[in-house]
């Protein structure tokens, strides 16, 4: 499965689109924003040194290593997609950020020696992987203990899209002809077309501790609109006030998993 995403991700088509989905005008975009000011929120709490490491894996076009490196620490943006990369040096060298370095990396192996960075920031990238352990295992190699992961996840118990009962009856009876038909395309050679991993909460917290990681506190934020039938069947505005109304309960107690996406802050143990 990671093959075709790294295969998707260097589609110069979505090159452009991920260098340009920060400036869009719409829902998707303002959650994308809200997802990458939480993440340097959580960054600017560290009150780090100005010497400080900062990893950003699976950095895209770069938007979020170029908002850390104004802050003047020496950041990493690790990308799979070398034309990511060729748009992350154009930014780079517009705007004179020397201490920002792009390179190219996967992040179940990455290029960096032990207990190197301070920081890591990881944004969405686990959801694109058919597990997320051997990652979280080479994340927590490359921390300095004590240091912190910021990472996301795409919540698989997400309410809104629980709530377009049709599409989620129509999903369920899919997943279902594809397991029964999975054996016979293995055989015959043929790839399925890449599907995001959704993950609970819960089991990503566990994953993290087993990883060597303590979960200093999580946060939810939307994702996607409202639909039925997976299409947006309301107005615009309206659809945005359901969505937004639904998702400030994400973050209560109890029922504090059915957020969009989930963002964590975990620290490497000592």
């Amino acid at each position: 499965m990671k093959k075709l995403f790294q295969k998707l991700f260097t589609d110069p088509s979505k090159i452009e689109y991920w260098e340009s989905v920060y400036d869009q005008q719409d829902f998707y975009a303002d959650c994308i924003w809200q997802r990458m000011s939480k993440a340097l929120s959580w960054l600017d709490d560290l009150r780090l040194f100005g010497s400080s490491r900062i990893l950003d894996a699976g950095c895209g076009a770069g938007k979020l290593a170029h908002e850390a490196a104004k802050r003047g620490y020496h950041v990493f943006g690790m990308d799979y997609s070398y034309g990511m990369l060729v748009k992350v040096s154009s930014t780079r060298n517009r705007e004179g950020q020397h201490n920002a370095i792009p390179f190219q990396g996967d992040i179940e192996s990455v290029p960096l020696e032990n207990s190197s960075l301070d920081v890591i920031i990881c944004l969405g990238v686990i959801s694109y992987l058919k597990s997320e352990e051997e990652a979280l295992r080479e994340l927590v190699r490359i921390l300095k203990p004590g240091g912190v992961l910021v990472l996301s996840i795409t919540n698989k118990a997400r309410l809104i899209s629980r709530m377009d009962l049709p599409l989620l009856l129509k999903n369920m009876v899919q997943k279902m002809l594809n397991r029964a038909s999975a054996s016979w395309k293995k055989s015959a050679g043929i790839n399925n077309a890449p599907r995001l991993t959704t993950y609970s909460i819960p089991s990503i917290q566990k994953s993290l501790e087993l990883a060597g990681f303590t979960v200093l506190e999580y946060e939810t934020i939307p994702l996607e609109l409202l639909t039925f039938f997976g299409r947006e069947v309301l107005p615009r505005k309206m659809a945005i006030k359901i969505t937004l109304f639904f998702e400030q309960f994400s973050n209560i107690p109890i029922i504090g998993s059915f957020g969009g996406m989930c963002m964590f802050k975990a620290k490497k143990n000592s």
